[in-house]
């Protein structure tokens, strides 16, 4: 797996990326795991039970004037469930672990303990503090969504994670961060301990056209107070992150679909355009990572190849990958390339992560839709009493052991 040529093709694929620049905390040591896929193995369709050993369902309770639009990060500590919604509501939401609403954090606004636009959220677990990012500025609460205390960042970024010991990373994004830029480099992710930058890295020409790349949602992938996963747009490299170290964990190898010199021309030159860049893609049938989740014993990923869109669970322990794809040509189509063989109901994406639990949701109106096709009686009765307009439901997903 950890085969040396293929780590030398490895440096070279991404030596456009990294535009033979230095850096202080990356880790250039090797500790890397190479995951070859190959688009032509993969399967139609997967089962659950193939992945997964059960499935658990939490209604989250609705309370007039405290709906969530939509489900964009959701973390899990001391058996409560916090959510944000930074799309229509630009809240942050807390239930009990079965689904009770706690509280709702939503302080818009300009003045000192408010945000003009919620970007992400995290928790300080050695500190019991609720971090919510916001434009220039880190907001901290209580657990009990008290407000105690804002601090001023001097960078913009798109997504962010807690990593432990006071320091929390940020994702640029290629953002003209130009207070960081050295030497003609721009740096993606920074490094804050007790709300002071302490390092940068992942650096980027400067001069590059960020209309020429792709933002991506999911940035980190935080597994529980665990390791921190990161993933760029356009990079097969998976980096897992602590306060003193970028680490290169694992890299994606699509084989004869991998990106190569050409394409990292392209999508670095400043005159190349999204467009260039997709139609590029597509010509050359390259691969694309979209998305990554992980668990202690799982890493989840989803990458494109044209319109051809692919789920992939890889066993850590074991090597195993399992790879399923569906052409998405028709946008109406939100099913998913995976069979719900446990227990009948709606497939979610497993976004999010705890322990060794992946976990997803879905609309509690597709989910009602469902219940004809659940066989299990106490499952079926709980789908059967939700109303269409319900807050949105989380589903639990355990792995097999």
């Amino acid at each position: 797996m950890k085969n040396f040529i293929y780590v030398i093709v490895f440096l070279l694929a991404i030596a456009f990326y990294r535009c033979n620049k230095k850096t202080t905390h990356a880790d250039m040591s090797m500790n890397l795991e190479i995951i070859q896929i190959n688009a032509d193995n993969a399967k139609q369709e997967i089962a659950m039970s193939d992945v997964f050993s059960s499935i658990e369902y939490i209604p989250l309770e609705s309370r007039n004037g405290h709906l969530i639009g939509e489900i964009s990060k959701l973390l899990i500590y001391k058996k409560h469930i916090f959510i944000m919604d930074n799309l229509h509501t630009q809240s942050i939401f807390c239930f009990t672990e079965t689904g009770n609403f706690l509280y709702e954090i939503n302080r818009q606004g300009q003045g000192p303990g408010e945000y003009s636009k919620l970007i992400d959220f995290n928790i300080d677990y050695e500190q019991d503090r609720l971090l919510l990012f916001s434009t220039y500025k880190v907001l901290e609460f209580d657990l009990g969504g008290q407000f105690l205390s804002e601090h001023k960042v001097d960078f913009i970024a798109n997504s962010s994670a807690y990593i432990g010991n006071g320091c929390q990373a940020f994702y640029g994004d290629y953002t003209e961060n130009s207070k960081f830029e050295n030497k003609g480099y721009t740096p993606n992710l920074l490094i804050l301990k007790n709300n002071k930058t302490i390092y940068t890295d992942l650096y980027f020409p400067s001069e590059i056209q960020s209309s020429s790349l792709e933002s991506t949602v999911y940035n980190f992938s935080d597994n529980s107070r665990g390791t921190v996963l990161l993933f760029e747009p356009y990079n097969d490299t998976l980096y897992h992150l602590t306060p003193d170290l970028v680490e290169r964990r694992y890299y994606i190898d699509f084989g004869k679909n991998k990106k190569d010199k050409n394409f990292y021309s392209l999508l670095y030159s400043p005159s190349s355009s999204l467009k260039d860049v997709k139609t590029h893609m597509m010509n050359q049938d390259i691969c694309n990572i979209i998305a990554v989740s992980e668990t202690e014993t799982c890493l989840f990923f989803i990458y494109s190849c044209k319109t051809v869109y692919h789920l992939v669970f890889y066993n850590k322990k074991t090597n195993e990958i399992k790879d399923c794809f569906k052409d998405y040509r028709n946008e109406n189509d939100v099913t998913y390339p995976v069979k719900n063989d446990i227990d009948g109901s709606l497939v979610a994406m497993p976004f999010f992560t705890d322990g060794d639990s992946f976990y997803g949701c879905a609309e509690a109106y597709l989910l009602k839709q469902s219940a004809q096709s659940v066989t299990d009686t106490v499952l079926k009765q709980k789908l059967d009493n939700l109303l269409e307009d319900d807050n949105p439901v989380i589903i639990k997903m355990i792995l097999k052991q």
